[in-house]
């Protein structure tokens, strides 16, 4: 991925609820030197749950990653329904 890119997939959580994803995310200088990292699951029960997801719904769910850390919405993303979620490390 580069800079300003998107990504997305779909999935749904599984029947024992245990589905999860994790990710680990570096904020870049211009010169590729590492500001800042973070580790942290970016889908599990409790985000799934946030999102409004069960077994049998499906929700869309955003992240947007800023210098500030990581912002959270359940809703359309353009909208101003942000949440922050998870620091930097």
């Amino acid at each position: 991925m580069t800079i300003k890119d998107a990504f997305h997939w779909n999935f749904r959580m599984n029947l024992r609820e245990t589905t999860s994803f994790a990710g680990e995310f570096f904020w870049m200088d211009d010169d590729n030197t590492v500001l800042k990292k973070a580790n942290f699951e970016v889908f599990n029960k409790d985000v799934a749950i946030d999102c409004g997801q069960s077994i049998l719904n499906e929700h869309k769910c955003f992240w947007l990653v800023t210098t500030n850390g990581f912002l959270f919405s359940k809703d359309n993303p353009v909208s101003t329904g942000w949440t922050l979620k998870h620091n930097w490390s």
